[in-house]
């Protein structure tokens, strides 16, 4: 194993111990807030005891309710964090195998002016992904509508018939990444077949494992109520065995 490999793996371990201790930090965290709370509670009534000034007491309660209205949002997320329980990463992990009848699927690649070759390299390996070539394209959303890039994505498209590449017309009300989505879904439109029922959105630097498909569809099919899958991202550790997220 490859020494990044092995640190990678070590932090694995280390960061899911934390991830358990997350219920126990989060009561922590509740009693803290709510300690706080009520000794400026009782302070401010106790204060109301010694002073008639009607401004002093006014400006003290609004200042506590202004405290407990910052404090709030934390203390819902340590709320909800305790009744979710010990945590846990992963989840059950599934399979496509079947090689006839898969689900057809557009793998949208969004940029919009980063790097040419982190673009390139996220677009080939999600060329190669471990998926019947017929039943995927790989459709790279040029926002930046770079030559240099369509000209780079031509020459892998002379190996790879299911790549495309498309940049938009944007006008005032662009909408940044979701209009660059919504475009690319406009696009698939216009290709052979029409759009893919399921659409895989990467970034520019997302570089996806092998298996991301087979390892995210089953859930999708078996699921009538699933109608999104956000896997876990790792940077510059790209291919890794995850075992982590949904499988991968």
């Amino acid at each position: 194993m490859a020494d990044e490999q092995r640190d990678y793996v070590e932090l694995k371990r280390i960061k899911n111990r934390c991830i358990g201790l997350l219920p126990i930090t989060s009561a922590l965290s509740i009693l803290t807030i709510t300690s706080y709370l009520g000794f400026r509670l009782k302070s401010l009534l106790e204060a109301l005891q010694l002073t008639s000034d009607s401004r002093a007491i006014l400006y003290s309660a609004l200042y506590l309710i202004v405290e407990a209205g910052l404090l709030y949002p934390n203390f819902l997320n340590h709320l909800l964090r305790c009744l979710a329980g010990p945590g846990q990463e992963g989840g059950e992990r599934l399979r496509l195998l079947d090689t006839n009848s898969l689900p057809s699927i557009d793998v949208f690649i969004t940029c919009a002016g980063e790097d040419t070759d982190t673009i390139i390299t996220t677009t080939e390996a999600a060329c190669a992904l471990d998926y019947p070539s017929d039943r995927f394209r790989v459709i790279v959303l040029d926002d930046a509508g770079s030559k240099e890039l369509s000209k780079r994505v031509d020459t892998i498209k002379q190996e790879r018939s299911n790549l495309f590449y498309t940049a938009r017309r944007k006008g005032a009300d662009h909408h940044f990444k979701a209009g660059n989505l919504n475009h690319g879904y406009k696009y698939a439109e216009e290709l052979e077949g029409g759009p893919a029922p399921f659409i895989a959105a990467l970034d520019a630097d997302m570089i996806p494992d092998p298996q991301l498909l087979r390892a995210l569809m089953p859930h999708l099919l078996i699921d009538d109520e699933l109608a999104l899958i956000q896997p876990p991202q790792v940077s510059s550790l790209d291919h890794l065995s995850l075992n982590d997220g949904c499988g991968l």
